[in-house]
């Protein structure tokens, strides 16, 4: 049950299983938490008890109480395997989607003060949550974190995007209008925020080719704005302050051929169905590339296509993707993990780095 600081009780979201990447990421933008619009005008605001006890249980009397009166929505002891592209993740002591900046603002300073780990979550595309689940406080950016507003038009488009739009979004609406710059996103699950703080990219082009400026939120819910060479943005990493929370980009994109794009388009997404492993869950590749190789090459040479302990397999169609079977736990994918990184070390004398992002407790 979600509950809302405005005494409403919020059906759970589905569990059912979304396996294409491509209908996940449709999933999230429908679901009825996401899509929920805030309904406190003209209503008493009224801190529901079962919420408050709960908050109280994880985090104390005082910093519970004062959680609970922030705007948003909230759930507590929340497993994280449905937010995940993977489909694995333990239990997240909270889980809360703020309602405004000023209320993520209110959340960063309750935390700084009372010690509280915080997490944002993003889409969950690039992501392993371990098993026992993550303490602290897991953010989602809802509504309130979607805008998409357009600054200048002409041969150049400047765009204010909120952390929380889905890359899928940018590349229709762009594609809609005839700018260029975001061909190569097609596919990618991933939100705003997730995207610059990974750098996320193919080798047809990366986020932060794209990126003007970033405004975050510092530890202690200041704002800030970053500048592109502040964010040291690099292949599939950033240098980020530590512990912000991106709230928005500013993009520029270019004028173009319509029709180019519409093919462009078309031809990267037909390529990425023909290439990846879409029919189970995943999180996208799970090594860096060892320039000049390719990851996935490596891991073909080493014999591992198919490979499987438990649920975890590498990917028959592509062997930088580790897939979820069903029933795939995070103990059984760190294994494979290091079973991949050993095997092609011992082949190859080269040792790969993980490009998807391991949080939690074992």
């Amino acid at each position: 049950m979600w509950y809302s600081p405005w005494g409403q009780g919020i059906s759970g979201r589905s569990e059912k299983p979304c396996y294409d990447v491509y209908r996940w990421e449709a999933s999230l933008d429908k679901d009825p938490v996401f899509m929920q619009k805030e309904k406190a005008g003209g209503m008493t605001r009224q801190t529901p008890t079962a919420l408050t006890a709960k908050l109280q249980e994880h985090f104390g009397e005082v910093t519970g109480r004062a959680l609970a009166e922030l705007p948003g929505r909230w759930k507590v002891d929340q497993p994280l395997h449905p937010y995940t592209s993977f489909r694995i993740g333990g239990v997240a002591d909270a889980l809360f989607i703020p309602a405004s900046v000023e209320s993520l603002q209110a959340l960063l300073r309750i935390a700084l003060r009372s010690g509280i780990p915080l997490f944002p979550l993003g889409n969950g595309s690039n992501l392993l949550v371990k098993d026992k689940g993550i303490r602290g406080i897991v953010i989602l950016l809802g509504q309130a974190f979607r805008l998409l507003q357009v600054e200048t038009g002409g041969e150049e488009a400047i765009w204010r995007v909120g952390a929380g739009v889905r890359l899928a979004r940018l590349v229709h609406q762009a594609r809609e209008a005839g700018l260029t710059g975001l061909e190569f996103a097609v596919g990618i699950p991933a939100s705003v925020g997730g995207a610059l703080k990974m750098n996320a990219g193919t080798p047809h082009g990366t986020f932060g080719d794209v990126v003007l400026s970033a405004t975050v939120l510092e530890s202690n819910g200041e704002k800030r704005k970053l500048t592109l060479p502040e964010m040291g943005l690099a292949y599939r990493t950033s240098s980020l302050p530590a512990g912000c929370i991106v709230i928005e980009v500013q993009l520029r994109l270019r004028r173009g051929d319509r029709h180019l794009i519409y093919q462009q388009i078309a031809a990267l997404d037909q390529r990425r169905r023909e290439t990846q492993p879409l029919a189970f869950p995943s999180a996208g590749c799970i090594f860096r590339n060892p320039f000049p190789w390719r990851a996935g090459q490596l891991i073909d040479g080493a014999g591992l296509k198919g490979f499987r302990i438990g649920d975890a397999q590498v990917s028959t169609q592509h062997a930088n993707f580790i897939v979820n079977l069903g029933q795939a736990t995070a103990r059984e994918v760190l294994a494979l993990i290091d079973h991949i990184k050993n095997e092609v070390y011992r082949r190859y004398r080269l040792t790969l780095e993980e490009e998807v992002q391991i949080v939690g407790e074992e």
